[in-house]
This record gives structure tokens, C-alpha cells and sequence, in this order.
């Protein structure tokens, strides 16, 4: 059995709260508190920390949300727009999963399927 270890991105990788408007943007279907959100650790530092991992033979997930409050067309937006944060921050190819599901997915059960 592989072991996994599965980060969140909201909060815990992506300060996507320090936006003095973030909840606004949210409610209004903009993306750009994910993509213009910055990371909550130093980037090499945390770069170093999971490279750490898959060294040790660890495989590295992403489960996240979308917004609550959202659209077809606004899921997508946010799917990409976090897809593009991970991708800007150089973290993208370090992740074996990546699962931005529907907000209020039970996360630990779609981790455990891995």
C-alpha cells in the first residue's frame, strides 16, 4: 500500500484569506482570490519539504474545495485558477493527485481511496 500524504490548499498552503476581499469576490464569482493568493510558506523551503517526502517514498495528494456558493461555469473557473496557483508556484508537478471537489465533499473519504 502506497502511503499518501494529502494537503489542503485554502488555509493551508494558500493564505487565500489575507484578501481583505476575498469573501466578497467569492460571493461574486471571481476567481482571482485563488489565483492571486499567496502561499502561506516560503516557496523553497516548502519545495524542499515535499521533495523531502517523495524521497522517502511518500506520494503527495491535494484534495480542496471549490467555493460554496457557486455556478458550473464558476467551478470550473476555480478548478483552473487553483490548478494555475500550484502551476505558478512550481508545486504542481510534485503532486501524484491533485482533487478539487465540490465544497463540503467529505475530503478524508476521497483521500482514503488512494
Amino acid at each position: 500500500m502506497n502511503k499518501w500524504v494529502w494537503f489542503d490548499m485554502d488555509g493551508t498552503l494558500v493564505d487565500l484569506y489575507s484578501n481583505p476581499n476575498w469573501l466578497k469576490e467569492l460571493h461574486s464569482h471571481n476567481p482571482a482570490p485563488y489565483l492571486n493568493a499567496k502561499p502561506i510558506y516560503e516557496q523553497r523551503s516548502l519545495l524542499r519539504a515535499l521533495s523531502a517526502l517523495k524521497a522517502k517514498g511518500f506520494k503527495l495528494g491535494i484534495i480542496s474545495w471549490v467555493s460554496k456558493m457557486t455556478t458550473t461555469k464558476y467551478t470550473r473557473e476555480v478548478k483552473s485558477a487553483k490548478i494555475k496557483w500550484l502551476k505558478e508556484h512550481e508545486l504542481y508537478d510534485l503532486f501524484d493527485e491533485i482533487l478539487i471537489t465540490s465544497y463540503g465533499d467529505n475530503k478524508s473519504n476521497r483521500c482514503c481511496d488512494y
